[in-house]
């Protein structure tokens, strides 16, 4: 029973992911980091507040002027 409801978070977090305007490769890359951390054994708490800092890092990189 998840009582803090983390998997509901987790499923909508990816979703924002899909919407969002970034380029494939990254959505793609974001997905893989988050597969790698399950896979490491991370829980989905600390997996959560890994992806919200790829996602505002990528959100970063779209920002920047070349």
């Amino acid at each position: 029973m998840d009582i803090y409801k983390h998997e509901k978070y987790l499923k909508r977090a990816e979703e924002r992911v899909q919407e969002a305007d970034y380029p494939e490769n990254n959505k793609k890359l974001i997905f893989k980091f988050e597969n790698h951390l399950f896979i490491r054994g991370y829980e989905t708490p600390r997996v959560l507040k890994y992806q919200d800092i790829a996602v505002q890092y990528n959100s970063g990189l779209r920002n920047q002027v070349h």
